[in-house]
């Protein structure tokens, strides 16, 4: 962890199954991919900073019509919290968004899937079998099936846990419900967010009306609002952003913004922030990590031609207050052709701001004041 934030940049070939049969859509069974991803930072400005770059790749390839889209699954999970639903009928729901964005249609598919596979009325049937002892009944229940299934030298084996956990564990499962009432309330809340998408402005102003008509207040947007602030100051310019509140990701390690990118009319790539990945792959703790990727086969139909220039410099923020002025500059050098690092910390002096800059593998280190002048050196 001493050494983040880490940047990284990759290009190969990736299969991903099933391929579509059609075989109409670029991604289908194999295609080559480059992408770049950030582990470490938890600031909004490294999320700026993926699309910035997402979108100076288009950019500097000369792709038509480039633009980028930028949700927020984060926004989804607040926006789900107050209705009390369990973990899985919510995980249900944030990967169901795309479902919703075509209105009555879409919700009658999600409720329909929601009863066919068991989210809501299986678990209430069992409760109304229940008397009023419910749960000391399904206690009582899941220890004499438990009994029943010891060995015979009445031995038990339950890893760390002992019997008597592993039925209570069992029990509080079997007689904790979700609402369906709750569970619709909610449903019919994402639908209304699932279908708002355009200019930031305009959708953070009617999903703002459309959650406070819900009874909730306009938090769950900050983190959204946040995001699209930092790639403007990044140098997205405003008319290539737009905002779809329907856009998610149906892998369940993204926990922030996710985004497509598009040229020429059709997706060639995008990214999001998955700081859950490293606990889905086994580890104890989450470590923040955002990145994007282009689908190489897609972009080569979009682009005239690919030309790139290498000059690393290493940008940092000369005090707390520089770091728009900072993140201005690395702009402007990725605008030329250059590749810029963009420091999300104040170095303490300059053997910390040279050692960073070595670290990310560049030639020059840059120190911007928040007036705009510059300090740089060679490494």
């Amino acid at each position: 962890m001493d050494d983040l934030p880490a940047r990284f940049q990759y290009a190969g070939p990736v299969f991903r199954y099933p391929a579509q049969e059609d075989g109409d859509r670029p991604d289908s069974g194999q295609f080559w991919q480059c992408g770049a991803e950030i582990v470490g930072p938890r600031s909004s400005a490294a999320d700026g900073e993926i699309i910035a770059m997402a979108m100076e790749g288009l950019l500097s390839v000369g792709a038509r019509d480039p633009a980028v889209t930028v949700g927020h699954v984060g926004l989804v999970w607040d926006v789900l919290r107050p209705f009390g639903l369990s973990g899985r009928v919510n995980l249900f729901l944030v990967n169901s968004m795309g479902k919703l964005t075509v209105g009555a249609d879409g919700v009658q598919q999600v409720r329909d899937e929601s009863v066919g596979i068991g989210l809501l009325n299986e678990a209430a049937a069992r409760l109304q079998g229940m008397s009023a002892n419910g749960r000391d009944e399904a206690l009582a229940l899941v220890s004499a099936v438990l009994g029943e299934t010891s060995t015979s030298n009445n031995s038990f084996t339950g890893g760390s846990r002992t019997r008597e956990e592993i039925a209570e564990r069992l029990a509080r499962k079997l007689t904790q419900a979700d609402d369906p009432e709750r569970f619709d309330e909610a449903l019919d809340l994402l639908s209304a967010l699932a279908k708002l998408k355009g200019s930031p402005g305009d959708v953070y102003a009617t999903a703002k009306d459309v959650l406070r008509s819900a009874g909730q207040d306009a938090s769950p947007l900050q983190g959204l609002g946040d995001v699209v602030d930092s790639a403007l100051a990044e140098g997205v310019a405003e008319a290539n952003l737009r905002v779809d509140l329907g856009l998610t990701r149906d892998i369940a390690y993204y926990t922030g913004m996710v985004f497509d990118v598009t040229a020429g009319g059709q997706t060639v790539g995008g990214g999001g922030r998955y700081d859950g990945l490293t606990r889905a792959l086994g580890s104890d703790v989450d470590v923040p990590s955002l990145g994007f990727a282009f689908n190489v086969n897609a972009l080569s139909t979009v682009i005239p031609a690919i030309e790139s220039r290498r000059d690393g410099v290493f940008v940092a923020p000369n005090g707390p207050d520089a770091a728009a002025a900072a993140a201005q500059y690395a702009a402007e050098l990725r605008a030329d052709g250059s590749i810029a690092v963009l420091s999300f910390e104040v170095p303490a002096d300059l053997p910390t701001l040279r050692k960073w800059g070595q670290s990310a593998g560049c030639s020059r280190i840059v120190a911007v004041n928040a007036n705009g002048t510059l300090g740089g050196q060679d490494l």
